[in-house]
């Protein structure tokens, strides 16, 4: 019930206010929930500048652990707090093709010794 009250406010404010990083959608979701951030920081063990840092969008990667612990403590899943309402076709998630294993491991010529030379 408060994820979907969330989404849905998330999406709104979203739209009226350009929420459109990471470090907004966490500010938004947090205060939505009557979290100060040093009440973030204490919930989920890291230091009050360390959430002041991902709120500013100052922090280019979260440590996987806090990340995952951050999205149990907004009550989001992790791909609306990295990509908000409107994520990414699944399709501009997959890695490119890998060449065939023969490509790869071409061997290039070594090349010749001056002494092989003369």
């Amino acid at each position: 019930m408060l994820y979907g009250l969330v989404y849905m406010l998330a999406e709104n404010v979203n739209t009226l206010s350009g929420m459109d990083t990471m470090g907004s959608r966490i500010t938004m979701l947090r205060e939505a929930r009557g979290i100060s951030g040093p009440e973030l920081a204490d919930l989920l063990g890291v230091t009050r500048a360390v959430v002041w840092q991902w709120e500013q969008d100052m922090v280019r990667g979260i440590r996987p652990e806090n990340f995952i612990r951050l999205c149990h403590a907004l009550n989001v899943t992790p791909e609306y707090l990295v990509w908000g309402p409107n994520p990414p076709p699944t399709s501009e998630l997959t890695p490119p093709p890998r060449p065939p294993r023969s490509a790869r491991t071409a061997r290039i010529p070594a090349a010749k010794k001056a002494s092989d030379a003369g």
